[in-house]
């Protein structure tokens, strides 16, 4: 399965990964019979599960 969005800002990414609905998507992933491949690009960088710890503030991301 592939599950892409895109948001303009790093400021709407960062809003969209601490809201409730990535919660959601976050809690179906860790169902998951293998680790999912999760990537945030950005045109500098790419970033993985790091990235939604940062920003929500978690040591150790649930799901990696």
């Amino acid at each position: 399965m592939h599950y892409r969005e895109e948001w303009l800002t790093p400021e709407d990414t960062a809003r969209e990964v601490g809201s409730d609905r990535f919660s959601r998507l976050l809690e179906l992933m860790e169902t998951a019979a293998e680790p999912p491949d999760l990537r945030f690009q950005f045109v500098s960088e790419v970033r993985g599960l790091d990235y939604v710890a940062e920003v929500r503030g978690e040591q150790n991301p649930s799901v990696s």
